[in-house]
C-alpha cells in the first residue's frame, strides 16, 4: 500500500454559519468562506480511571467523561469578513446606506441574545475529511497585548484577533454537509491605517492599545440524556476591558485614573473608504503610577474597564464597519 501524503494547512478551509437552533445544522445551510489563520476548536472527552478491584494488578476498564467542545480562532482582522464575527459576538448590525454599491455602514453593538454558530473544515487527506461543528458560540475577543494573543494597535506585526468558543458536538464526515458557501471579499487591515482617540481628540503618545470583549457564557449546562454534551449555552454579563502603553510625560491619564473621571476612546481604522472604528464611550482607567525602571525613557501602562450607563450608543463596546458589503445578514 503506496503511502499517503500528509495533510497540509494551507489546502484547508473554514466555512461558517448561523443555526436556526442550537446544536442543529440547517436543513438548507448559509455558509460564509472565511479567510483565517489558526483553527483551534476540538472536541475532548476525558477518561477517569477506574477504582474497581478484580483481585488483580490491571487496570479495569476507564470511565468516559463529559464531552467538551472550545478553542480558539485567529483571524486576520479586516474591513469586510469581520463583520461576520462580529454578527456571531454581538449580534445582527443596524445597517445604513443607500445605492446598490455602497458604501454601507454596519453598527454592532452587544446583544442581550446571541446567535449560535456552525463550522466546516476541510482537511485536504486523501480522501478529503471534513469536520463539521455545531453549536458554538463565541466566547472572547481578545485584541491586546498579552503573550499569544496580539494588541489591536502598536507594533508592525499582523493585525489579528484570537477569538474563543464554546460549543456542544463535532462530527467527521467524508463529505461536506456545508452546502454552496459564498466568498465575501478580503481587505485587510494594517497598523499602520489606526488611530487612537480620547475624547474625540487623536492621541499620538500610546504605543500599544488592546481590548478584550468576554460574553460571560455559561458552559456548565451538562443536563441527563445529552450523551455528557452541553444541552445550552448561555448568555451571562460581559466585559469589557484592556490596556493602554504610553509613553510618560505628564499626569494626565494618571489624574484621570485617580479622579475617576470617565473617558471616551476610539481605535479608528481607514483604508480608502473603509473603516473599522471600536467606540468606547465610558471607560474608567484603574489606577497606576508610573515607575521607574532605568535610565530609558518611561512608558506607563495602564489598565482600564469600559461600561455602559449613559452612552448614546446603548453598548459598553460598539463596533463600527464601513464598506462596500450590502448586509450581513442570511440572504
Amino acid at each position: 500500500m503506496a503511502d499517503k501524503p500528509m495533510a497540509r494547512g494551507f489546502l484547508s478551509k473554514l466555512i461558517m454559519g448561523f443555526e436556526r437552533e442550537y446544536g442543529v445544522m440547517p436543513v438548507a445551510p448559509k455558509g460564509y468562506d472565511l479567510p483565517f489563520n489558526t483553527f483551534g476548536v476540538s472536541m475532548s472527552k476525558t477518561l477517569t480511571a477506574a477504582g474497581t478491584l478484580r483481585g488483580t494488578r490491571n487496570p479495569q476498564e476507564p470511565i468516559p467523561g463529559r464531552t467538551d467542545v472550545s478553542g480558539d480562532i485567529q483571524v486576520p482582522l479586516d474591513y469586510v469578513c469581520m463583520g461576520y464575527w462580529f454578527r456571531a459576538l454581538f449580534g445582527l448590525p443596524e445597517t445604513t446606506g443607500g445605492e446598490s454599491s455602497g458604501p454601507y455602514t454596519h453598527a454592532f453593538k452587544l446583544h442581550n441574545d446571541m446567535e449560535s454558530l456552525w463550522f466546516e473544515t476541510m482537511f485536504a487527506t486523501n480522501p478529503a475529511n471534513y469536520v463539521l461543528t455545531n453549536g458554538i458560540k463565541l466566547s472572547t475577543l481578545p485584541l491586546e497585548r498579552i503573550e499569544e494573543m496580539t494588541r489591536l494597535m502598536g507594533g508592525d506585526g499582523e493585525l489579528v484577533a484570537s477569538i474563543g468558543t464554546m460549543g456542544k458536538v463535532q462530527t467527521i464526515s467524508p463529505a461536506s454537509k456545508a452546502g454552496s458557501p459564498s466568498s465575501p471579499g478580503f481587505l485587510r487591515c494594517n497598523n499602520d491605517m489606526g488611530k487612537l482617540l480620547l475624547d474625540g481628540v487623536e492621541y499620538g503618545d500610546a504605543t500599544a492599545f488592546g481590548i478584550k470583549l468576554d460574553n460571560g457564557l455559561d458552559g456548565d449546562t451538562y443536563t441527563i440524556g445529552q450523551s455528557s454534551t452541553r444541552a445550552a449555552i448561555s448568555e451571562g454579563l460581559a466585559t469589557v476591558s484592556g490596556t493602554i502603553t504610553v509613553l510618560f510625560k505628564d499626569m494626565e491619564l494618571v489624574n484621570a485614573a485617580l479622579s475617576l473621571t470617565p473617558k471616551k476612546a476610539e481605535v479608528v481604522f481607514a483604508r480608502g473608504d473603509n473603516t473599522l472604528t471600536f467606540t468606547l464611550e465610558e471607560l474608567l482607567f484603574q489606577t497606576k503610577v508610573s515607575t521607574i525602571d532605568g535610565p530609558a525613557g518611561i512608558r506607563l501602562p495602564l489598565d482600564w474597564q469600559a461600561y455602559h450607563s449613559s452612552g448614546s450608543l446603548g453598548s459598553a463596546l460598539a463596533v463600527t464597519l464601513k464598506n462596500t458589503h450590502a448586509s450581513y445578514a442570511d440572504a
